[in-house]
């Protein structure tokens, strides 16, 4: 039975990903070359800011929506909406991939944190509810971040997959006060129980021959003991020295022995 390590994310807490080079050759990708934000509620200090931080880029436009959205709700516009987009191709003798770009943007006010709640069962009592509160770097009454609420998230999860909680799950829950313009947060753990290291397992080609060999003979060090995230990060960043970074990639999915679902074991993907 596969464990799922997963937060349920709604749209609103979306983490931008980092930006890629990448060909134009793809439909609906295109190289920026001018972004213009259309709003009458968007001051135009913030559109040009947005602009400038993506003409140039080349993205899918459907991805470009979405990332000046997370733009927008990182400054407080957690209710902020991006139209579809209008494209127009730069004239041939400059560019083939070349497009100037249009969106209307709609942001509504601007919000601000109103605190964070975090619920557990009553067995979720590994850490007190201060050292969870730290874990968000968003102060109450700042400017609403959509980002770091996602990153405390993850920071969250971390931490429970340091003492041994590899299937600890929550659920953000965000409640707007439209008069106040606050956003208030509640968090819905489930953080499953502890379990030890299983096996190392392996999909794909590996890099080059013996790879797996010599990782499932340094296994050795984390098989049997208690899971711990931190712990296999420094693993796997020691161990995967043994092939060429540029030609291999480690994905990591976890599953529960049906035998023994006190142990979790690690999926290695080769690419």
């Amino acid at each position: 039975m596969r464990i799922r390590i997963f937060f349920a994310l709604i749209p609103l807490l979306l983490v931008a990903a980092v930006a890629q080079d990448r060909p134009a050759t793809s439909p609906g990708i295109y190289r920026i070359h001018k972004l213009t934000l259309i709003s009458n509620d968007l001051p135009g200090t913030e559109r040009d800011r947005i602009a400038r931080a993506f003409q140039g880029g080349t993205y899918n436009v459907d991805e470009l929506a979405k990332r000046i959205r997370i733009r927008l709700r990182d400054t407080g516009y957690a209710l902020s909406e991006v139209g579809v987009p209008q494209i127009t191709r730069v004239r041939p003798a400059q560019s083939a991939c070349n497009a100037d770009v249009r969106f209307a943007v709609h942001t509504g006010a601007q919000y601000r944190f109103g605190g964070i709640t975090l619920t557990a069962g009553p067995d979720d009592s590994v850490f007190p509810s201060a050292q969870l509160r730290a874990q968000f770097p968003l102060e109450d009454g700042a400017i609403f971040n959509a980002t770091a609420i996602g990153k405390g998230l993850e920071k969250l999860k971390d931490l429970y997959g340091s003492a041994g909680y590899a299937n600890f799950g929550a659920i953000p829950k965000p409640e707007y006060d439209m008069p106040r313009h606050i956003v208030r947060l509640t968090i819905d753990m489930d953080q499953g129980r502890a379990v030890n290291f299983g096996k190392l397992l392996f999909e794909g080609i590996e890099p080059r021959a013996g790879v797996a060999q010599a990782m499932l003979a340094a296994w050795k060090e984390l098989q049997g003991k208690r899971y711990n995230s931190q712990l296999l990060r420094e693993w796997l960043k020691t161990n995967s020295a043994v092939w060429p970074s540029d030609t291999a990639k480690q994905v990591f999915t976890s599953y529960v022995a049906s035998a023994d679902p006190g142990t979790v074991n690690v999926l290695i993907q080769f690419r």
